[in-house]
């Protein structure tokens, strides 16, 4: 179950980015689109150690979640 979500999350992801990123390129130019995507990496290198921080926080003894699946 798990491979064949991982499978399709990863088989959708190589379909629709070249899609989107080329009627960026079209629409916009190169330079407004590298400049976007540059944006939204930055915005994830925030947000993940963030997320990563606020779920180390979260976890209880034993490594559950706290006030999930009890």
């Amino acid at each position: 179950m798990y491979l064949g979500i991982w499978q399709f999350s990863f088989s959708s992801g190589n379909f629709v980015g070249p899609t989107v990123a080329g009627f960026t390129v079209a629409e916009w130019g190169f330079r407004s689109t590298a400049s976007l995507l540059f944006v939204l990496y930055c915005a994830m290198v925030m947000i993940n150690p963030t997320m990563d921080l606020i779920f180390a926080i979260l976890r209880g003894a034993g490594g559950r979640i706290v006030g999930v699946m009890e």
